[in-house]
């Protein structure tokens, strides 16, 4: 558990009272700046985490997207924050709801109006809240993040030497100690403990979930070919996956197949450990650095070895299609190209709308389905020929034709044209209109 001073001791109280199955460490941050680095310290020695918070949560998820342990956030639900406002203000009759704010407001002053109580009980819906908030994580920097509690702490000292509030009601006990030294009268939100053993719990669930999802059979697809594109010998083959496979520390069965193919079998864990969670093909590299030999990869995960050898072989069909390396999990989603900075996430659930998409404009389902990987990858549904032809690793006259079948379909328009030069034709850019 993950978190600031001023949660410690309710943390703590609950774990002593509660019987669990399993080992807690409670470890206190200072500020977002180190929550990442105390994860990282920790990663491998814990199989799920807890963080005070979800501005917590995004400092690890920004710093470290591809982490590898689930991770929960507790914090303070609007019903709580509801019960703490009655219980103030019965306790005290004079306060003013427009002179009390919410410190986790404050960086959404523009969207909600105002940080104080008043415009907090005002809203229709308190689902806004949640919503405006997870939108302000989305959208901020990794390292506007580390400021959070300074620039939080700096906006309410403001505020206070300006007499506009009489008290603040903090969800970050970060700048506890600064509103302290300020004598600027606060309260802290905590949790319920209610809530916070339900998330244990969840999250216990969902480590043991994870322990049975690494343990799912995998296979690895491999074929070579020679520069003139024919197989080339078996045996320095079948000796050089070996020696990879072993210097990774790769517990597999190595099995031979057709007359360019090999099989590895092995689990989704000893894959995932290998492609830093289905993100990066090392064998491909390897074999071409230490042996000179050209190889494509694929990776199929399944819920028995059939299935996976069967993703496996759409994996490899995918990356011979596109030059590159490629997985398929056991939920039949495509994933890939690995390596790149940026990769699809085709699901293997074909809708209603992407079968007449696809019927509609003489394409295949999974051409759809990449097209919208990419709108979703980008955020943008405006694209390039050469845009398009980069992100599905095709040629640009094969992204031509796509986008011209698109259009005569009616799932894209020229939205309009581009120069880069006073010279050549101006570019196209598509708009693409394609429902999920």
């Amino acid at each position: 558990v993950i978190t600031s001073e001023y949660l410690q001791c309710f943390v703590q109280d609950v774990i002593a009272n509660v019987p669990l199955n399993c080992n807690v460490q409670i470890i206190e941050y200072n500020n977002f700046y180190h929550i990442a680095d105390i994860y990282k310290e920790y990663e491998a020695r814990a199989d799920g985490f807890m963080v005070s918070g979800r501005t917590a949560l995004a400092a690890i998820e920004k710093a470290l997207p591809d982490h590898r342990k689930p991770i929960v956030p507790f914090e303070p639900s609007i019903v709580n924050l509801y019960r703490l406002l009655l219980d103030k203000f019965l306790a005290d009759r004079e306060l003013d709801p427009g002179r009390v704010c919410f410190d986790f407001l404050l960086p959404l002053k523009k969207r909600m109006g105002c940080a104080t109580v008043d415009s907090f009980l005002s809203l229709k819906d308190s689902s806004q809240i949640n919503t405006a908030v997870n939108e302000w994580l989305d959208n901020i920097p990794l390292e506007d993040i580390s400021l959070v509690d300074q620039q939080l702490a700096g906006a309410i000292i403001e505020l206070w030497d300006q007499h506009k509030i009489d008290l603040v009601i903090c969800h970050y006990g970060s700048i506890i100690p600064i509103l302290k030294e300020r004598g600027i009268p606060y309260c802290y939100s905590s949790p319920r403990k209610g809530d916070f053993i339900y998330l244990i719990n969840g999250l216990l669930s969902q480590i043991e979930m994870n322990r049975l999802r690494e343990n799912l059979p995998g296979v690895i697809a491999v074929t070579f070919l020679g520069t003139d594109k024919r197989p080339i010998p078996k045996t320095p083959l079948k000796k050089a996956l070996s020696n990879i496979t072993h210097e990774f520390a790769l517990n597999v069965i190595l099995q031979e197949e057709e007359e360019d193919k090999y099989y590895l079998f092995t689990t989704l864990r000893a894959i995932e450990c290998i492609t830093n969670k289905l993100r990066r093909c090392s064998i491909r590299p390897a074999l071409k650095k230490k042996y000179n030999i050209e190889a494509y990869v694929g990776y199929g995960i399944g819920n028995d070895i059939t299935s996976a050898k069967s993703n496996a072989q759409a994996a490899l069909k995918e990356g011979l299609f596109s030059k590159g390396c490629y997985a398929v999990d056991e939920r039949q989603n495509l994933l890939g190209p690995l390596n790149a900075e940026k990769y699809l996430e085709v699901c293997g659930d074909i809708s209603k709308e992407v079968y007449t998409t696809a019927e509609r404009c003489k394409l295949s389902t999974l051409t759809i389905q990449k097209v919208l990987s990419i709108i979703e990858m980008t955020g943008s549904n405006k694209i390039t020929q050469q845009g398009l032809a980069k992100h599905l690793g095709v040629t640009p006259r094969n992204a031509g034709r796509i986008l011209g079948n698109l259009e005569k379909g009616g799932a894209a328009s020229i939205a309009y044209t581009q120069s880069i030069t006073s010279k050549g034709r101006p570019i196209k850019v598509y708009e693409l209109n394609i429902e999920r």
